[in-house]
């Protein structure tokens, strides 16, 4: 059966150790996904207004929810704001950062 160490582990491409610190509490150490690049359509797909943002994806079973102005750090000292919650699929949770 597929778990969440198969896909949420420093030997996949991409993946990172970070630390989600939400709002007034402890950092929550992790891995995550983080897409620089990426195509976001801040209007909805129909809009046709494209941007070029950030987005990063994370284990739901360590990072239960999120909120707009929560925090992310990596191991390189960089952080990112979380902006909107993009999907949570029960697996995961992505969301855009500036």
């Amino acid at each position: 059966m597929f778990s969440h160490d198969d896909f949420f582990n420093l030997d996949t491409p991409e993946a990172f150790a970070v630390n989600y610190w939400p709002q007034g509490g402890c950092k929550i150490p992790t891995i995550a996904f983080i897409d620089e690049g990426v195509e976001i359509f801040p209007g909805g797909f129909e809009s046709g207004v494209i941007e070029r943002g950030t987005e990063i994806t994370f284990r739901k079973d360590h990072v239960q929810s999120v909120t707009r102005g929560d925090t992310v750090t990596t191991e390189n000292n960089e952080t990112y704001t979380i902006k909107d919650t993009i999907d949570d699929d029960g697996f995961s949770i992505r969301v855009s950062v500036t």
